[in-house]
């Protein structure tokens, strides 16, 4: 497949992106640093560095009930609820059956972002940025999301949901119908059933009519409706 070539040398445009975005990382961590150790205000929800027995807590929060899978004890009342959809309560049980589930998790958000970073870092250099300089902006555009420092602070599972729906959105987009197709619409319909079917739902009416609420039965429907819509567009491209 051959691409279009952006630029010989490292666009101003990306420089000026990369520069904005650690400014505003540099000034978020410096507001967060100074009003929660200097003024030590109460830790706000979305805040990174969430110290002591709170770090990795939307993981630990299900752990009691996660190693009570497929029994009667899962069902009983624990001190928090389970508020994810059944897709969420599956795979949560599915790591809390590792040795090791926490750092299993960890390993796989880093080895997404990593994945990542190549992906983006070669699309660039496909398109004529030289390799090292497409490599240090997807490292930049990485580490100055504040969602990935609040990723690994929190371990929730949007982390894993966003995976699973980057990999589906590559598979749909490879085109065809056969395996890739199906693989890539099966992950993003597995994305839609963990965490992502409000966005779907509210953005459902500029994907159709035949995607509108009204048409809309359940969180698995209006998935497929965007998946529909997206493979429309790959095909039309």
């Amino acid at each position: 497949m051959k691409f279009p070539t952006i630029a010989a040398e490292f666009p101003p445009v990306l420089r000026r992106v990369a520069l904005i975005m650690v400014a505003m990382m540099a000034g978020s961590l410096a507001f967060t640093l100074y009003m929660t150790h200097r003024l030590e205000f109460p830790i706000p929800f979305g805040v990174v560095w969430i110290s002591g027995d709170q770090q990795w807590c939307d993981f630990r929060a299900f752990q009691e009930r996660s190693m009570q899978f497929r029994t009667a004890a899962y069902w009983l009342e624990y001190d928090y609820p389970m508020t994810y959809p059944a897709a969420v309560a599956v795979i949560l049980a599915m790591f809390y059956k590792l040795p090791h589930p926490l750092r299993v998790f960890l390993t796989v958000l880093f080895a997404g972002w990593i994945a990542w970073v190549i992906w983006f870092a070669r699309g660039l250099a496909q398109r004529g940025i030289p390799t090292a300089q497409a490599v240090a902006f997807a490292l930049v555009i990485l580490l100055t999301t504040w969602p990935v420092y609040y990723q690994f602070d929190t371990a929730n599972i949007e982390g894993i949901m966003a995976i699973v729906l980057f990999i589906g959105i590559l598979a749909v987009l490879r085109g065809g119908s056969g395996v890739w197709s199906w693989t890539g619409t099966s992950l993003i319909a597995l994305a839609g059933a963990m965490k992502l079917f409000p966005a779907i739902m509210a953005a459902s009416p500029l994907l159709g009519p035949a995607c509108r609420p009204r048409s809309i039965t359940s969180k698995t429907a209006s998935a497929s409706c965007a998946i529909t819509s997206l493979r429309r567009a790959s095909r039309s491209s």
